[in-house]
């Protein structure tokens, strides 16, 4: 599963080992744990179905297992559930506009939850009025500071853009993806 910081992601099985409910248990390893805790006992359904609402703060693998018996085996499943940080961008703080040609306009990423050296991508594209659609005109990198922003300052000539920013995964992350930003230049 992957999922935005801040949601939930359901975990969800079947183990019938014959017996009405299954006792089981969930242990957790969060990406820069080396080993497994255990963090909850559970039981299954009266068909050994077992569903479980997690909400981790960062990329962590849930180790669910079931005890076996002389005539069944135990049995263990991993699942790893991936959490992508939150990313917005805004120029001149808003989220689209229009300026003036050779005018400096301020880009701002702002990722969630903040950490310093994160990498981002601050991402053009330019509209093609030949092609009618935009291309890629280019990408610049950035880390973020303490508190979780990155700037990049673009200075742009006549014409229409989209601009984005990707940010890159981390041990603790997955990445992410903001949504498009418009922005019109005029002469």
């Amino acid at each position: 599963s992957v999922i935005v910081v801040g949601g939930a992601a359901v975990l969800s099985g079947r183990y019938d080992r014959g017996a009405p409910t299954q006792p089981m248990t969930v242990a957790t390893r969060p990406a820069a744990a080396s080993s497994f805790g255990v963090a909850e006992a559970i039981d299954s359904a009266a068909d050994g179905s077992f569903r479980l609402s997690v909400q981790p703060a960062g990329n962590t693998t849930y180790r669910i297992s079931a005890a076996g018996s002389n005539t069944v085996i135990d049995a263990t499943a991993d699942v790893r559930v991936l959490v992508r940080r939150q990313v917005v961008l805004l120029a001149d703080g808003r989220g689209s506009g229009t300026s003036r040609a050779g005018r400096t306009v301020a880009l701002k990423a702002q990722v969630a939850p903040a950490a310093a050296g994160v990498g981002v991508s601050f991402q053009l594209y330019r509209w093609d009025p030949v092609r009618r659609a935009y291309r890629y005109a280019g990408s610049w990198g950035r880390g973020t500071i303490g508190n979780g922003s990155a700037s990049y300052a673009w200075t742009p000539t006549a014409g229409t853009y989209r601009w984005r920013v990707a940010v890159s995964p981390t041990v603790t992350h997955a990445n992410n993806v903001s949504a498009f930003l418009s922005w019109t230049v005029t002469r």
